[in-house]
């Protein structure tokens, strides 16, 4: 019942690709940073790709590269981009419980507020803020 990783390894990649906005990056290469086999990236890319993050080049030297500058996306975007649903979903709890039948309703209450602020807080911050952290040296010098 874990939460996906799609979401930090979009921003792992999306972070990653900033750092050379020009060049094309294979997802074997990318699939060395995220520590995941390529195949996860090329799917997550494939999301990055409909929505606008990224453009593809095919073949040998191709490669993903941004298309788009890494200050112009929000968190919120990625998040949105790669298959957001529901941030808590509600298991199938035991309906003959007394607490089980109600739960859905008393957390009904709460969890979309908690939603909201957690997206509020996310369309705050761009990739390139992320990457300001990940690498500060790289920013010195710009």
């Amino acid at each position: 019942m874990g939460q996906s990783s799609r979401f930090p390894l979009a921003v792992h990649v999306l972070v990653a690709l900033s750092f050379r906005p020009k060049d094309f990056i294979s997802s074997d290469s990318l699939s060395g940073t995220v520590h995941t086999n390529p195949v996860v990236v090329r799917r997550v890319v494939a999301s990055l790709r409909r929505a606008g993050f990224v453009i593809s080049q095919p073949g040998v030297a191709g490669g993903v590269r941004l298309a788009k500058l890494a200050r112009r996306i929000s968190l919120l975007d990625v998040y949105r981009a790669v298959g957001r649903g529901e941030l808590f979903r509600m298991h199938n709890p035991n309906r003959a419980c007394p607490i089980g039948k109600r739960i859905p309703a008393a957390l009904a209450e709460f969890l979309p507020k908690a939603e909201r602020a957690f997206e509020r807080s996310l369309a705050g911050v761009a990739i390139e803020d992320v990457a300001r952290k990940v690498w500060p040296a790289f920013f010195a010098t710009k």
